[in-house]
């Protein structure tokens, strides 16, 4: 169950973009006012994503009634090694809000269309003195929130010294007249940065941030963790609790919220289904046993579709065949449901290929970059294909976006592919292949007898993927000025050129199963894993990856859970993706001590940035986000 806390907390009042400034004395928020200010807000904004007022100074403070009377804080526009900073052209000026205590203003000369990079905090209320009064007034165009005035109160206590222009009344810290001015006696602005309200997952800034969920009442019945702004729960037992949330802002004001938690009491499964691979055409049997108040009921899925009938504490799978690997599962209800954990289920053959494929000819085809492939074409619902020793084989069929897709096998073991919502076989309608018939569907697939030599790679056929024979394009060198996927001459793209290719395989999941405990590398960063029940992502627990894992994302929406399960390995990456899961779940890891977010790329040869984790992440029910690094 998960909880979004936006719901719960709310900063009153506030519906502007907020910009956080990170001072030597602390850190306070100011709300931007663009209704009342568009043209100013933009400016200071355009400053603010440059990065423009990292590592500058308070330059001025002053009292503009003589005395004590009439303060403001000035800063924007020198750096820390007191250098004007780059500046754009000249705003014209906009004067629509008093210049009221804990406003902040555009900073201009005597010039009222003047104002670039500038600003001032009113420490005072200067309604009088800046306003229309004064050459037109002075631009206010936003507002400082919360508590923050005591940071800018703070900041207009430093004793000031006269210096020349523009230092004339400079403050500095720990400064003894008549001495040298040194770095430490500045009072820098470290960064100034526009933040959310609330706290994303990926991310450190926010105006708000949330304390540890803990029980108030009633036993450890949950426990809860909290990643960005959605709180996580897993039950531990039934009951009834309170569960309190902590909010803290910027300058440390705090305020809690209890939720009443109801956890209804569920079977636990004592015994699991066992995963198995069996020749094709032989019997599978499946057993699970599980506690409850009252004797619990059970339903078989395969992944995640119920089994017709299938209602009894066992399953008997009779005549195996590529049909029918998939991920299985039970429901067990009593009052509440709860899901066992998947068995993998395979079948194993000496052939090339069983069920629904076809082995095109010619075979021990030699790739460009060495490899000596064979060649398979789906022709149904599912198959089951092996690779030669030493070779490569590799099965080709559409996905619901109308992307060719090649998947690329090799070493010990099989692979079975099934599709759901399976059509065809038909002729692609983004290529030009008119004689070849391709089944189109979302696939899952099973990989069972594997060991160290067994490798797995997915993607989709682009301008940046296929061989082209013209040598316009060389898909084994690097993508450059000069070497352009544009380019690719195959005949496969001969009248597209105005189609546009996704450019991305789009997959349920890939699940793997070795008997000893061993695999080579799961290459997927051109793959997307998706599902709206079941399973998706890759699960392959216990086994170790000699190889990389790397997959391109994965989303799982509806009833499905995202999974990114192994024994373990060196190298887990998410290539271009963010995990972002659109119904909420969090996604469960195992075996992983890293978790790299990089930058990837589809076959369209586009790149894609690396992108910020959005997904909670939970690693043996604990928040694993410590394993996010970025590169």
């Amino acid at each position: 169950m998960s909880i979004d806390l936006r719901n719960y907390f709310a900063v009153p009042g506030v519906t502007g973009q907020v910009v956080q400034f990170d001072t030597v004395l602390g850190k306070f928020n100011a709300e931007m006012l663009a209704s009342a200010a568009p043209k100013s807000v933009t400016n200071f904004l355009a400053y603010v994503g440059a990065k423009s007022y990292t590592s500058t100074i308070i330059h001025r403070s002053f009292a503009l009634g003589g005395g004590t009377a009439n303060r403001i804080v000035q800063g924007g526009g020198f750096n820390s090694s007191l250098n004007a900073i780059a500046v754009a052209a000249p705003i014209a000026l906009e004067y629509n809000l008093a210049n009221a205590r804990g406003t902040i203003a555009l900073a201009r000369t005597s010039d009222p269309n003047s104002a670039t990079s500038q600003w001032f905090f009113n420490v005072d209320d200067n309604s009088t003195v800046l306003g229309a009064g004064n050459s037109g007034g002075y631009a206010v165009f936003g507002r400082v929130i919360g508590t923050g005035m005591t940071v800018v109160d703070a900041l207009a206590a430093i004793p000031t010294y006269q210096f020349a222009e523009p230092y004339s009344s400079i403050p500095l810290l720990n400064y003894q007249s008549g001495q040298g001015v040194a770095p430490a006696n500045l009072v820098v602005v470290n960064s100034v940065t526009a933040v959310p309200l609330y706290p994303a997952i990926g991310s450190t800034l926010s105006l708000i941030t949330y304390g540890g969920a803990f029980s108030t009442g009633g036993g450890s019945l949950v426990t809860g963790v909290i990643s960005g702004s959605k709180l996580s729960l897993t039950p531990v037992a039934s009951g009834t609790t309170n569960l309190t949330v902590n909010a803290t802002d910027t300058n440390g004001n705090a305020v809690s919220s209890t939720f009443a938690i109801t956890v209804a009491a569920a079977p636990l499964f004592t015994t699991q289904p066992a995963s198995q691979t069996v020749a094709a055409g032989q019997p599978a049997a499946f057993i699970v046993a599980a506690t409850a108040g009252t004797s619990p009921t059970f339903q078989w899925q395969v992944n995640g579709t119920d089994l017709s009938g299938a209602t009894g504490a066992s399953l008997a799978l009779n005549n195996l065949q590529p049909a029918n690997t998939g991920l299985y599962t039970a429901v067990a209800t009593s009052g509440a449901s709860v899901t066992s954990t998947p068995a993998i289920v395979g079948v194993s053959t000496t052939s090339k290929v069983i069920g629904a494929g076809t082995e095109l000819q010619p075979a021990n085809v030699v790739h460009p970059n060495g490899n000596v492939f064979d060649q398979v074409l789906l022709t149904g619902v599912a198959e089951t294909i092996t690779a030669d020793a030493g070779q490569v084989t590799r099965t080709s069929y559409i996905d619901d976006n109308d992307d060719i897709v090649q998947v690329e096998f090799s070493g010990a073991g099989t692979l079975s592919l099934v599709l759901d919502n399976a059509s065809g076989p038909a002729a692609p309608v983004n290529y030009n292949q008119s004689t070849v018939s391709y089944m189109k569907g979302h696939a899952g697939m099973v990989i069972t007898g594997a060991n160290e030599t067994t490798n797995v790679s997915v993607f989709t056929v682009g301008r940046a993927t296929a061989f082209d024979p013209t040598g316009a394009f060389n898909i084994l060198q690097p993508i450059s000025s000069t070497n352009l996927p544009a380019n690719n001459g195959s005949t496969l793209f001969q009248g597209h050129a105005a189609t546009v290719y996704n450019g991305i395989a789009d997959i349920a999941f890939i699940a793997i199963s070795s008997p000893t405990g061993k695999f080579g590398g799961l290459r997927t960063s051109n793959a997307k894993y998706s599902a709206t029940k079941g399973f998706t992502g890759v699960y392959a627990p216990g086994v170790a990856f000699a190889g990389p894992v790397f997959v391109g994302d994965i989303n799982a929406s509806g009833a499905a859970s995202p999974v990114l399960i192994v024994g373990s390995t060196s190298d887990a990456r998410v290539t271009g993706g963010s995990l972002l899961e659109a119904n909420d779940q969090p996604v469960k890891l195992s075996g992983l001590t890293q978790l790299k977010f990089t930058a990837g790329g589809d076959s369209n040869g586009t790149a894609l940035p690396t992108q910020n984790n959005q997904a909670v992440l939970l690693q043996n029910g604990v928040n694993a986000s410590q394993i996010v690094t970025y590169q």
